[in-house]
């Protein structure tokens, strides 16, 4: 969680802004995500079932941390994978009015 990587003290939260388009096989979360004060253009395709007051997302995109500035002080993969591979899952239950 240090400066070489995350720098949570610095910067605790990770924000992700995107539009919401169709997809051909789900949908796709164009948009932009923050990380350690850096923002990069994010592409997310997912999928999304809805179960009656129940919907589920899962997705997955690959991230490089270097375009973020993690880890930039090592030069090759050997210690630090560069790519990572993020798979959000996300279940929003909807509760009846005035609750």
């Amino acid at each position: 969680m240090g400066p070489d990587f995350f720098a949570a003290g610095s910067f605790p939260a990770a924000t992700f802004t995107a539009d919401i388009l169709p997809a051909e096989t789900g949908y796709v979360a164009n948009g932009t995500l923050t990380l350690k004060g850096v923002t990069v253009p994010i592409t997310l395709p997912f999928t999304l079932q809805i179960d009656g007051d129940t919907a589920t997302m899962t997705g997955e995109t690959t991230l490089d941390r270097r375009d973020f500035g993690i880890g930039d002080t090592f030069l090759d993969e050997t210690s630090l994978g560069f790519s990572v591979k993020v798979t959000p899952t996300l279940t929003a239950i909807r509760t009846p009015p005035g609750d």
